[in-house]
């Protein structure tokens, strides 16, 4: 690893979008980063103050290092991962400083955002009055002097395979830990691009179910995790290694979800005969997502804002779009059907606390052990990453909603042909 100081000024005419490789696979997304933490890091590099280097993988030094050695040259994967990173003319892979490099520096040298607060201009003066909401092309010149000569530390690695761009970037996240499904995303399966994809092709659904920051966000990957697991409750069979499993057995807990990403670690092709993924269900679970996310992309309130369905609604409505795609059943109106899942879910809670208040009182007046709320519809709605009670709220809410008053309510009718 070679370690360099470069002016912002060089940095940024070296490093671009067209010579740097963003592997969506192992990065956060862009968006992590508030103005606040854009303009704290800005202050710093403007201090000198940022010891961490911005880190990059070196591809034709990599490739050229795999080549040099008969074991190492049998990397058939890394080998295809470089040739491809150079065929499209870059340069580096950045592994760590992605939101330093792009999202800071590029971004405020090119005015994509403001900075308030105090700088220190080149003759080491610092401004008496606080910026305001400045964009670099407003600032005074010594101070635009200053910013583009503030030294960055740049990192540049030429040995590494491309399984080892996954652990220097896992390595490197430690100080700012990674969620869940970032560190599964990271990991080299066919499956992180495919789910990734799935996720991205329907962005407005996203509106109505993600929150704006965390986990829960398209920052944090929330998207990709909400899939898997949509996937995991509706896949019907699994291949090889993950065959013990179905949509009736598959838990949400973070080992479960580890182990469907863990599973296709060096599987290739994708549905070949030693992969795990069954592509037959893959490719209906596409097309019951396509159907519920033009849905629910439709949902308005009566003010045109995006409703935002909470976790048992999304849930529901979902089983009711699986069980219209499979059915053969066309959804006239996205608002009708959601306004007749929310009433039953409504009639089946009222019903469920009723049942459970006087199974209750039955077993106190037997001198009997208390049941499980568990079982009860009102609790299950809200356990989905249990397989059982996810199972249990399936069944009970579909056995209500399928009832002929229902589906006529919810505006479904025969002949629907399943959407591409």
């Amino acid at each position: 690893m070679q370690i360099n100081n470069y002016t912002v000024r060089n940095l940024l005419s070296l490093f671009d979008e067209n010579t740097v490789y963003v592997d969506k696979n192992i990065q956060r997304r862009r968006g992590n980063w508030s103005v606040d933490m854009k303009r704290d890091c800005l202050r710093s590099y403007n201090l000198g103050r940022v010891p961490a280097p911005i880190v990059f993988a070196d591809n034709t030094a990599c490739l050229k290092w795999l080549r040099a050695d008969a074991l190492r040259g049998m990397d058939e994967y890394s080998r295809e991962y470089y040739e491809a990173r150079i065929a499209s003319g870059h340069v580096w892979t950045v592994l760590d400083g992605m939101h330093k490099l792009f999202d800071v520096l590029h971004g405020f040298i090119n005015n994509q955002w403001s900075y308030t607060g105090y700088l220190t201009d080149a003759n080491g003066v610092t401004n008496s009055d606080k910026y305001d909401n400045v964009f670099f092309k407003d600032l005074p010149q010594r101070t635009k002097d200053a910013i583009q000569d503030a030294q960055v530390s740049v990192a540049i690695f030429g040995d590494l395979t491309a399984i080892e761009l996954s652990d220097v970037f896992l390595n490197l996240q430690k100080g700012v830990p990674l969620n869940p499904q970032q560190v599964r995303r990271a990991h080299r399966t066919r499956l992180t691009g495919w789910i990734r994809d799935v996720a991205e092709s329907q962005p407005l659904v996203w509106n109505h179910i993600l929150g704006k920051t965390g986990a829960n966000s398209i920052a944090g990957s929330g998207d990709e995790e909400w899939t898997v697991k949509l996937l995991m409750a509706t896949a019907r069979k699994w291949n090889k290694t993950l065959s013990k499993y179905n949509n009736t057995n598959f838990d949400h807990y973070i080992k479960d979800l580890d182990l469907v990403y863990s599973e296709g670690v060096g599987i290739s092709p994708m549905f070949g005969g030693e992969s795990p993924y069954n592509k037959a269900e893959f490719d209906r679970f596409k097309k019951i997502f396509n159907l519920f996310a033009y849905i629910v992309s439709q949902l308005r309130d009566s003010k045109g804002k995006d409703i935002k369905l909470k976790n048992k609604e999304a849930w529901m409505l979902w089983y009711a779009v699986e069980y219209s795609h499979d059915n053969m059943f066309q959804i006239q109106s996205a608002n009708d059907v959601f306004v007749t899942v929310q009433k039953t879910i409504q009639r089946l809670e009222s019903q469920s606390h009723l049942n459970y208040s006087n199974a209750i009182t039955a077993a106190e007046s037997k001198g009997e052990k208390a049941p499980s709320e568990n079982s009860y519809f009102h609790k299950t709605t809200c356990l989905p990453h249990k397989a059982r009670e996810r199972n249990l709220a399936k069944k009970e809410f579909l056995d209500e909603f399928t009832s002929s008053d229902v589906l006529n309510n919810a505006s479904l009718t025969r002949g629907y042909a399943a959407a591409k």
